[in-house]
């Protein structure tokens, strides 16, 4: 295993760390499940891996009960992070929060407490402020923050008193490659650690045959898979660290063993002209809702204004971000090949995060209505 510095820190972090989430709730969850999530994080650590992502939000806090399990006796090998709900932004509900967790984590302090989403709510000041308490306390060693544009993370900074920020976690793969034009840069030059959720781009690894082409020609070339290819691309950024889910334990030595291709210059240049993710704007009436297969959907602005769902961080949280901070990430549609020249045929959601999606389209809906067509990347599929 390789790792690298945590933020500015003497820490040292698996350059592969392992993600929680999708672990389920405690309601729906089974023993046999269970046992193997744990199986994977133990085996994790033996493989080397010392970086071990949660949250509360994940299955309601259930993912950090399973994490607590699995970490029995080996609390002093490994790196703790999670992060808060949104909605926990104030100092009372960071407080509360954290009690929350360290209670679930069996642990007496977290090394990374993070943000999990910006809350345009709170005063980030307060919010930075209850960090820096925790690592007053010895309930934390270190603060981040997570899906932050990059005027939130220097305002962050800015409130930071006693500590500096060790961490960023964004969403990093060769579809979403947004924070290299700004956040990585920065990240770099102020020695934060880049977390990168979803380097796998949740298995959806190209988009059109040219760019599967040119994967299965570097697997070849290296003797690996594509996923491969594509974890190394991601740890191949100096402030970047990879944040892999995986309940299979094939899978997790794959990841693992990633790290040690040695893509040359030629390798990186073709992928990087490869993999450009071309920016539409579409009509909002052309996007077709489809419905989840387990949780149900909003349909009008009043229900997602409304969130009787809960989702966090809820639409009009990210369409307060929208109008005051101008934080989007665009949106993931899938179209027919015959439909990706934005006729009025309908253009769908893509599955890889459905009700993540549904949150942005929301978000969007409830800042501009129906009057702008929202930024977005569009697959295409065979029709």
């Amino acid at each position: 295993m390789k790792y690298k510095q945590l933020g500015a820190t003497e820490e040292k972090i698996s350059v592969i760390g392992l993600g929680t989430t999708g672990s389920g709730t405690a309601a729906d969850s089974n023993v046999q499940k269970a046992e193997n999530r744990i199986r994977i994080y133990k085996t994790g650590i033996e493989l080397g891996i010392n970086l071990f992502d949660t949250s509360e939000l994940y299955g309601g806090g259930y993912a950090e009960e399973l994490l607590g399990k699995a970490i029995h006796g080996a609390r002093d090998k490994i790196i703790i992070a999670s992060k808060f709900n949104p909605d926990n932004s104030s100092f009372s509900g960071v407080m509360k929060a954290v009690e929350g967790s360290l209670l679930r984590l069996k642990t007496d302090y977290l090394d990374l407490y993070q943000v999990h989403w910006p809350n345009p709510f709170v005063p980030l000041s307060e919010t930075i402020a209850a960090l820096e308490d925790l690592v007053r306390q010895g309930k934390i060693r270190h603060l981040g923050v997570g899906n932050f544009s990059l005027d939130e993370i220097r305002e962050a900074q800015s409130f930071c008193r006693h500590e500096v920020l060790a961490t960023i976690e964004e969403e990093y793969n060769l579809m979403c490659r947004d924070i290299e034009k700004d956040i990585i840069p920065y990240c770099t030059e102020k020695s934060i650690t880049v977390l990168a959720y979803s380097p796998l781009n949740r298995g959806t690894l190209s988009w059109n045959p040219e760019q599967r082409e040119l994967l299965e020609t570097l697997a070849r070339k290296h003797d690996a898979g594509p996923a491969q290819i594509i974890m190394n691309w991601v740890v191949g950024h100096v402030p970047v660290v990879a944040l892999t889910k995986t309940d299979n334990l094939d899978h997790l030595r794959t990841a693992v063993h990633a790290i040690d291709l040695r893509l040359d210059e030629d390798d990186i240049k073709k992928i990087n002209a490869t993999f450009r993710s071309k920016l539409c704007m579409i009509p909002t009436d052309q996007i077709s809702l489809q419905p989840s297969e387990n949780r149900p959907i909003y349909h009008t602005v009043e229900e997602a204004m409304h969130n009787k769902y809960k989702w966090l961080p809820s639409p009009e949280m990210l369409s307060r971000n929208l109008l005051f901070k101008g934080t989007f990430k665009p949106i993931r549609l899938v179209a027919r090949r015959s439909t990706a020249d934005n006729n009025n045929s309908a253009i769908h959601m893509d599955r890889y995060d459905l009700i993540g999606e549904m949150k942005k389209f929301w978000a969007w809906r409830i800042a501009y209505g129906d009057d702008r067509p929202i930024p977005a990347y569009v697959r295409e599929v065979e029709a």
